[in-house]
């Protein structure tokens, strides 16, 4: 079932051939209408009710989408998470993490075949970097919507920016929102579960739920059990290596959990040898920003915390 108008007419359909109960938005009832023509059946009757409220999270295998997830969870409310395939070459890596990390999720979008003809020159020139990759992760899941829904969005403290500029800017936020909610029969919000924490606040925040035993129903049982399940997440940028502890996503990843006092084992290099020219725009950009008390590219909290790992772990 997909979240469109036709979606919505097919119920209908049904409900005349079957005399079933059909889930449609409240408003939309009044096409029931279409019923009304000489063939209607003496004892056919249109019947209706509202689908459940759900929760639609993107998971990439990743710290963020994970937090995301189990805030989702704790609600309470239907839940689905989808990882979306676009042909990255670190796809592979992240499914394999979500099954790692025991999260039920469907794959959607694999867009593979579909790049016939992409100017591959401009691909690479966006290293890592797929365009637009929010705005159509997003889209496409409002589409699944089965129900009224929330679509949760894991963007960090610091990341979502005054004016337009990226997929992540309040300006494009405000877009969506309006978009979303003007473009589906059942509407969907969007909701930024972790927007007020940084990497490092959201592991500190996961822990915190695990000693106060608000993890138990989904078998974290106390802190060590927490961590078990979140060094099982994957960020890297490298399509070889599970993490390959040389790109600015290893980096941050390390910096997250040092800050926490969890040391990972599980990079292929060590992290603070092989990102020095990462640490070094950190240690530059963060002590400017804290200088001049300008946050306009990194929030106050994470250069606080990340220059807090660096400055006592000095790159030789």
């Amino acid at each position: 079932m997909q979240n469109k108008l036709s979606t919505i007419a097919l119920e209908f359909m049904k409900a005349g051939l079957t005399g079933d109960i059909v889930s449609i938005p409240e408003a939309y009832k009044e096409y029931v209408e279409v019923f009304d023509v000489p063939e209607k059946p003496d004892n056919w009757e249109f019947m209706y009710r509202n689908r459940q409220e759900e929760i639609i999270v993107p998971v990439s295998g990743g710290l963020d989408s994970t937090i995301c997830y189990y805030i989702a969870k704790m609600s309470g409310k239907s839940v689905r998470a989808f990882y979306v395939d676009m042909g990255q070459e670190y796809a592979w890596k992240e499914k394999d993490a979500l099954v790692n990390l025991g999260i039920d999720f469907s794959v959607l979008a694999d867009v593979r075949s579909d790049r016939t003809g992409w100017n591959e020159r401009f691909s690479k020139a966006w290293k890592h970097i797929l365009p637009a990759r929010n705005f159509y992760i997003l889209s496409l899941l409002a589409e699944q919507a089965e129900g009224p829904a929330t679509l949760y969005f894991g963007v960090l403290d610091g990341e979502i920016k005054e004016r337009l500029g990226g997929d992540k800017s309040k300006e494009f936020l405000r877009m969506l929102t309006h978009d979303l909610a003007r473009m589906h029969p059942f509407p969907v919000t969007l909701e930024l579960p972790i927007q007020y924490l940084t990497k490092a606040s959201e592991i500190e925040y996961f822990l915190g739920l695990a000693e106060v035993h608000k993890l138990e129903e989904f078998g974290i049982n106390n802190k060590q059990e927490a961590i078990d399940l979140l060094t099982k997440t994957v960020t890297c940028f490298d399509g070889t290596a599970k993490q390959c502890g040389r790109c600015q996503a290893c980096l941050r990843r390390y910096l997250a959990f040092e800050y926490n006092g969890i040391k990972l084992d599980d990079f292929d290099v060590p992290v603070m040898e092989n990102t020095k020219e990462f640490q070094m725009k950190y240690l530059d950009a963060m002590t400017l920003a804290l200088r001049d008390n300008d946050f306009s590219q990194y929030s106050k909290i994470r250069c606080e915390q990340d220059l807090h790992v660096l400055k006592n772990n000095p790159c030789k």
